[in-house]
């Protein structure tokens, strides 16, 4: 960074080849943007600006984290455990839009949950709102249009709409709204895709097609490979993938996942079944997508497993699992200390972490432990 100080902005704009981000919606993408805009006018340098950007980004994500947190009236300790993951931290401190999909992500599933639990139906400006994220969701990220899912249960199914009464036309109303939400970012998606991309496609495509029984051998290969590998880029894995954590580490982020499972489970609010089927299909919709998605795009046709998919793309959707809490009779003394273990524990984590990575990239002489190994099992800091 000291080395980056000495480049400033030239006030010049030239065209640079970014086919990452040019791939995602410009919105998600709008705190770092008018940061980049601040810095380059306050003429900071560009170092300065990109933490300058971080800083806007990791603000925005803690006042919408904090605003679903204080709104949230089902699954809450999950909910905190999932927006102060390692992972989740580090995507917030990037200048990517991954802190944004993950924390309105859980935004989105979060006002499901609440209309999923209140007797006051919502309002329609309200299910507006609700589809207005999920389409810039999906704008940022096509999968996040599985969410669309969740306006056929927890929002639109007591909100007047214009069509006959009854059951079935409702019903079928709602899912052409869904159908059609999907439909349309998928069709962007495949317009905006290019040749190459297309053309690779197409291949594995065929490749199905000629064999269909092939889908369940590749999914069974891959989740036998990377599912642990998942488990652990779900909770910490920096540095793109490079740096990952201890075995205990991992083990005791599990451990506080499952308590805070335990204590919302507690303070269970009833769903009507309706509620958990369509939570589970938005899952299953979820991960067919990402799944799928990687293997047509960037696996090599006729793959026995599926490439390119990383454990953290589920945050956004993790909230979903609340859906599911069941009803677990706890004592109130048994409630207050979970409840501190929950708000506790992330530190030690972030910790751990925040340590690991000065060792890994940046003063290991400010780290409190040395790195003696790195692997995809153990980077072992003692």
């Amino acid at each position: 960074r000291r080395a980056a100080q000495s480049f400033d902005w030239t006030g010049t704009t030239t065209y640079q080849q970014f086919g990452n981000q040019a791939f995602y919606g410009p919105v998600l993408y709008l705190p770092q943007a008018g940061a980049i805009r601040l810095g380059s006018l306050l003429d900071l340098s560009v170092a300065d600006t990109m933490v300058l950007a971080r800083l806007f980004l990791g603000f925005t994500v803690i006042a919408i984290g904090a605003t679903v947190l204080s709104r949230l009236r089902h699954g809450r300790h999950m909910a905190f455990l999932f927006l102060t993951l390692p992972m989740t931290l580090a995507m917030t401190a990037s200048t990517s839009q991954d802190g944004l999909q993950i924390v309105l992500g859980m935004a989105v599933i979060a006002l499901a949950l609440n209309w999923a639990v209140s007797d006051t139906p919502p309002s329609v400006a309200a299910a507006l709102g609700f589809v207005g994220a999920i389409v810039v969701l999906s704008w940022g990220r096509v999968i996040m249009a599985a969410l669309a899912l969740l306006l056929a249960g927890a929002a639109f199914g007591r909100v007047p709409l214009p069509v006959p009464r009854g059951r079935w036309p409702r019903r079928l109303a709602l899912g052409a709204v869904c159908a059609g939400l999907v439909v349309a970012v998928s069709a962007v998606q495949a317009a905006t895709m290019a040749p190459a991309t297309r053309a690779h496609v197409s291949a594995q495509l065929s490749y199905l097609l000629g064999d269909p029984g092939a889908v369940f051998g590749i999914a069974y290969v891959t989740l036998r490979n990377m599912l642990p590998t998942y488990a652990q880029e779900f909770i910490a894995c920096l540095g793109w993938r490079e740096l990952y954590m201890s075995k205990a580490f991992y083990a005791a982020g599990l451990g506080v996942l499952a308590l805070g499972v335990l204590r919302d489970a507690g303070d269970a609010l009833r769903l009507a079944l309706r509620e958990r089927v369509i939570a589970v299909a938005a899952m299953l919709l979820y991960g067919a997508w990402v799944f799928g998605g990687a293997y047509l795009q960037a696996s090599k046709v006729g793959a026995e497993a599926v490439f390119g998919v990383q454990g953290r793309y589920f945050l956004p959707i993790a909230l979903l699992s609340a859906f599911l809490l069941p009803r677990i009779s706890l004592s109130e003394p048994a409630k207050k200390i979970l409840t501190v273990i929950v708000s506790v524990a992330p530190v030690p984590l972030l910790i751990l972490a925040g340590n690991a990575v000065l060792v890994r990239y940046y003063e290991p002489g400010l780290a409190l432990c040395t790195v003696e190994q790195i692997s995809p099992w153990n980077m072992v800091c003692r």
